[in-house]
């Protein structure tokens, strides 16, 4: 049985394009994240989608052939897609949660430069990013308060308004301090992990590129 489960796991689903990496992935949109976030949204039908990025570690998907063991790397639990109708000023908290990572800049005089680090008490496996809308972050401005652009297709999002938005089962019912998703209404949705969503839209789309479209960024006010 063992066996058959390594032989499982080295099976070809596909062709990364090239290099998937996150060494930037705390301080930019990633396209590893993205190729989560492009197969939850696409398989759940929502309008955004606030997920996770895992590992708590950089890694690197080396272009070339994808087996289903790359996806269990970077993607470990058996997290389900679930698929919420929430309000935007929900959405809006959410975000604002998946801010407080950032410990609060500080300057460094002698490299003249900002250095952020992770807030100390932050869980690395609950760093989300939303797809879907566009957001920037103020990681100098106090938790709560870091959010300071938030649209839907060019338009900013109506706080009272209620938008899709797909997530893991772990933050739908509060996971990581995501309390704010529980006020959203559960829609019908077939259950499937979340991996298996990923390994299904490599194996629909066949080669794989690394590209995302940049829909949020860090922003610092200049001295």
């Amino acid at each position: 049985a063992h066996d058959a489960v390594e032989r499982w796991l080295d099976s070809t689903i596909g062709t990364a394009g090239a290099d998937f990496t996150t060494d930037t992935i705390y301080v930019e949109d990633n396209p590893l994240l993205d190729l989560v976030h492009t197969a939850v949204r696409k398989a759940t039908g929502a309008q955004m989608s606030l997920l996770s990025y895992l590992p708590g570690r950089y890694i690197t998907l080396p272009s070339g052939p994808l087996t289903i063991r790359n996806i269990y790397s970077f993607y470990f639990y058996e997290n389900t897609a679930v698929k919420l109708a929430l309000k935007g000023k929900d959405i809006r908290a959410a975000l604002e949660r998946a801010a407080e990572f950032y410990d609060t800049p500080r300057w460094d005089e002698d490299n003249r430069r900002f250095t952020l680090a992770p807030a100390p008490e932050f869980r690395l496996y609950n760093y989300s990013t939303l797809a879907g809308a566009s957001y920037a972050i103020d990681p100098s401005r106090p938790p709560g308060q870091r959010i300071t652009h938030f649209t839907f297709e060019g338009r900013p999002v109506d706080p009272e308004a209620e938008y899709t938005l797909a997530v893991s089962n772990y933050s739908a019912v509060g996971g990581g301090r995501y309390d704010m998703l529980k006020r959203g209404r559960w829609l019908p949705i077939p259950a499937r992990d979340i991996r298996a969503l990923v390994i299904d839209y490599v194996r629909e789309q066949g080669t794989v590129l690394p590209a995302c479209d940049y829909n949020w960024y860090l922003t610092v006010p200049c001295r």
